[in-house]
Parts: C-alpha cells; structure tokens; sequence
C-alpha cells in the first residue's frame, strides 16, 4: 500500500511541474505573436511615412518646375517690352535711317557686364549695383567711318548662368561679347561654357572676349594667359575696367567695325531693315 502511494504522488507532482512550464511556454509564444504584430505596424507607418515624404517631394518638385516656368515667361515679358520700348523711342526720333547694331553681353554675375554698359553709354560708374534681372538695354548712337550708328546693348542676368540662357536674347543679335572678371578665376573658367551657349542659339556670329576690373591689383588672370584662352576659342580679346573707362572705346569701335564687314549687316542696310517686323531681314554670314 504504502509504495502505490508514493506512486500516486510522485505522477501529481509531475503533472503540476508540467503544467507552469507549458503556461511559460504559452505565454512567450503569446508575446512573441505580439512583437511581431508590433512590429509590422511600425513598419506599416514607416512605409506610409515614406510614401507622404515622397508625395511632398513630388509636390515640392511640381512647385519648383512650375515657378521656373513662370520665371521664363516673366523673363520673355520683360524681354518683349524692351523691344517695344526701344521700338517707340525709334519711331519718336525717326531713327529708322541709323545703322542698328544689336550686341549681347553675357557672362558671370559679379563680373561687371552692367557697370560696362553704363560706363560706355553714359560714362557713369557706380561702385554698388543690383544684380541684373532678367535683361538690360542700353543703347548708344555714334558715326562710325561716316555712318550713323545706333548701337543697342543688351545686358543679361549672370546669375541664370548658361543653364536657362535662351534664344529669345540673340533674336536680331549681331555681335556677343563674353565678360568675365580678372580677379575671379571661376568666372574665367566658364567661358568655354558660355561660348558653346552662344554658338548653339546664334550660329558663328560675332563673339569678343573681354576681361574686366583689370585696375584691381588682386587679378588671378593674367594677360597671358586670357590671350591664350582666346586664341584657343578663336576669339578676339579685350582688357578693360568699367572704373577707370580703360579699353571699352577700343572694344566697342573693334566690334561695330567688325560687324559693319558682315553681309548680315549690309543687307540689313540695304533692305532699310526695321526692328518692328514690317520687312523680314535675310540670312547672312554671321548668324
């Protein structure tokens, strides 16, 4: 009798140590099942997190395409009433006799393209400018080997760089010159760029080289070295400061004389050419 009990007592015993172990058991599994849902929601918000990320930067994107082209269209505005005006001041003065002449400044911002123009067309220098925005004109009138010349210079925005330079800035150009700023190497090292911009929208048309601010005594590009750079361009090239006025006659008088050889030019003398469309002007041999 006494050995059955024990017997009795010894299966009991192995039954309540099974079962707390069995619970145990159960329990981690429970947990573990809980993690794991856990954890794919986390993941769930994670990807939901991305995909909004995603949808505001495609928004961002939108926005910015959508301001670059309202940029364009208020630059192709700005563009087309200076044609105008200039249109209405040649129709006041009945200048349609002048020999017109259109050149494009192109260039770095900073390197002093609109302190340029102004120096030569008005004989002003400032030592503080606003940067361009969109485009600038100034226009000049001289007699050039007997003739009445009406020179038109357009001053472009640096700061829009060759990326968004545009063919309604050469639209009737005849000549380009490339400005950059002897003190500042970057400016230098862009020039290849600008002339592969110049040549893509106007063709072989007249293109100068000119290093400006050459009254600084920090320049960074020698003379040498500028003339090295145009010869391998197969361009002419032109020191000058708008400070002091140093070689902007020289260059102005080369590119008008330049330009007056063109048969572009002479055939816009002989059509009587007008800039307000009335009679379409034909193809020469600079553009």
């Amino acid at each position: 009798m006494t050995d059955t009990k024990e017997t009795i007592l010894t299966n009991d015993e192995e039954k309540l140590d099974v079962e707390p172990k069995k619970d145990i058991k159960e329990e981690e599994n429970k947990e573990e099942t809980k993690l794991e849902e856990e954890h794919k929601e986390e993941h769930k918000e994670e990807h939901k997190e991305e995909e909004h990320k995603e949808e505001e930067h495609k928004e961002e994107h939108k926005e910015e395409e959508h301001k670059e082209e309202e940029h364009k269209e208020e630059e192709h505005k700005e563009e087309v009433k200076k044609e105008e005006e200039i249109k209405e001041e040649e129709k006041k003065n009945g200048s349609n006799e002048q020999q017109k002449i259109k050149v494009i400044m192109v260039g770095e911002s900073s390197v002093g393209k609109t302190c340029c123009m102004n120096r030569y067309v008005s004989n002003e220098f400032a030592e503080q400018t606003k940067a361009t925005i969109g485009v600038g004109v100034g226009s000049k009138e001289l007699e050039v080997d007997g003739k009445c010349v009406k020179l038109q210079i357009w001053d472009t925005a640096g700061q829009e760089r060759f990326a968004t330079l545009t063919g309604n800035y050469f639209r009737n150009a005849m000549a380009t010159i490339i400005m950059f700023d002897v003190s500042n190497k970057e400016s230098f090292e862009n020039v290849s760029n600008w002339v592969e911009q110049c040549c893509k929208y106007n063709g072989k048309h007249i293109i100068f080289l000119a290093g400006n601010k050459i009254d600084l005594e920090n320049r960074v590009v020698s003379k040498e070295e500028a003339e090295e750079k145009a010869k391998e361009l197969e361009l002419k090239y032109f020191e000058v400061s708008a400070k002091t006025g140093d070689g902007l006659e020289d260059l102005f008088n080369e590119l008008i004389k330049e330009v007056m050889k063109t048969p572009f030019c002479s055939e816009q003398e002989k059509e009587g050419i007008e800039l307000d469309g009335k009679k379409k002007q034909k193809k020469g041999g600079c553009c």
